[in-house]
């Protein structure tokens, strides 16, 4: 790829992270003004619940299809692409199987309590749609398609909008952790269709033969990477699953909403992975090392803007706390610093992870991570025990910490 080719893509990677963050942005923003802390804290251990599951199918079969498409014939990448599309389609009619079969149960048998089985329900249908625009938008980015992807960012953009709208007008009782999940599940799966017409992949080449191969491809290195996005997102939530019942769901509440103030700072992490990493897959086909100057100039690049929106964001939180969070969220500039910390190792983070994703050394990955998810659980319950939200979010940096030095150690492996 041209200099050119490569700044358009950025570009264009770049804009459409924007208008993604952006909307989460809001959406974070906005339910904390008219929820509770309580019913927010139920959003939160819904939506952490349907990243870690969509991160399962993400690692298993769309990151599997990024690394192995290079090693397809030219000729038979469009049907490569349908058929992995066809193995998340499965994944995802599963999903909402086990969401139709909650339906069924009653609600205090699994969750304790009514109405949480509903918020299951939306969650597992939300994490179908999600999962699918994600296999679509790493297709688009393969076929170096960017624009697709923004023009669905900017349309999931437009229909939340509407559909927050709607629900502030029309229903009585306002907004719920159920009704905001339903808003992003029907915002994902608009957006999924979308992408379907504009990819214009030919549906018609699918068969029993390329999905079975879409799986078995997958499952080489998807075993490990499966495993690795498993502990990975285990760390990343532990927060999640361990505050709630130790400290309680207003805590979680605020963990969460500090966490969103930080969110800019990473925006640059999913178009760079997204554009770099077919890009170094490519390298790696042809025999060229990948490690190097390409890892430490991402590693470098994402560190420095993290960095620098930690600093510009440090000083005007007493201003920005009450403004945008309110006033009930006005004493925790401390949790805001905390996490500034955790956002410039997460970025380092990634832009090691992301050279051995392209290596393959998804056993590697398996293996560090789940060192550093078992030091986040254990952290995560001592630290929040006895420094409260503070400690939960300061064990979440230590574990980031600790799984940087792991995959630094791995890399130099791979270059020895």
């Amino acid at each position: 790829m041209s200099s050119r080719s490569l700044g358009k893509a950025l570009s264009v990677g770049v804009l459409n992270q924007v208008v993604s963050s952006g909307t989460n942005f809001a959406i974070v923003l906005y339910l904390v003004r008219v929820m509770d802390k309580a019913e927010f804290g139920i959003y939160s251990l819904g939506f952490a619940t349907m990243l870690l599951l969509a991160a399962l199918i993400s690692s298993s079969i769309a990151v599997q299809y990024v690394v192995n498409l290079p090693d397809q014939p030219e000729m038979e990448r469009s049907s490569y692409a349908v058929n992995h599309v066809n193995a998340v389609a499965v994944l995802s009619i599963g999903l909402v199987s086990i969401a139709g079969f909650l339906t069924l149960l009653p609600g205090h048998l699994l969750f304790g309590s009514s109405g949480l089985e509903a918020v299951a329900v939306v969650t597992l249908c939300a994490c179908a749609a999600y999962s699918l625009r994600e296999i679509l938008v790493r297709i688009a980015y393969s076929a170096k398609e960017e624009l697709y992807v923004l023009y669905s960012s900017i349309l999931l953009l437009a229909v939340v909008i509407i559909e927050f709208a709607v629900v502030h007008q029309f229903m009585d009782r306002g907004m719920s952790a159920r009704r905001a999940l339903t808003v992003l599940a029907i915002g994902y799966a608009i957006s999924t269709v979308l992408l379907v017409f504009l990819l214009r992949l030919p549906l018609s080449v699918s068969c029993w033969f390329g999905l079975k191969k879409a799986f078995l491809d997958s499952w080489r290195g998807g075993k490990w990477s499966l495993m690795t996005s498993f502990v990975h997102n285990l760390r990343l939530q532990a927060h999640n699953f361990i505050v709630a019942p130790l400290l309680g769901l207003a805590a979680l509440a605020e963990i969460n909403a500090t966490r969103v103030l930080v969110t800019p700072a990473l925006m640059a992490i999913p178009p760079v992975s997204q554009i770099i990493m077919p890009m170094l897959a490519e390298l790696r086909a042809k025999g060229i090392s990948i490690a190097g100057k390409q890892t430490a100039a991402t590693v470098a690049g994402l560190v420095g803007l993290a960095s620098l929106y930690a600093i510009l964001l440090i000083p005007f939180l007493p201003w920005l706390l009450p403004l945008l969070l309110g006033e009930s969220y006005q004493d925790t500039g401390n949790l805001v610093a905390l996490w500034c910390l955790v956002a410039i190792l997460m970025a380092a983070r990634n832009g090691v992870t992301l050279a051995l994703e392209v290596a393959r050394r998804f056993r590697g990955l398996m293996v560090v991570n789940v060192i550093a998810a078992a030091a986040a659980a254990v952290l995560a319950a001592l630290l929040a025990w006895s420094l409260g939200a503070a400690g939960a979010i300061v064990a979440i940096g230590v574990a980031e910490l600790i799984l940087c030095l792991l995959l630094l150690k791995l890399l130099f492996q791979d270059q020895a």
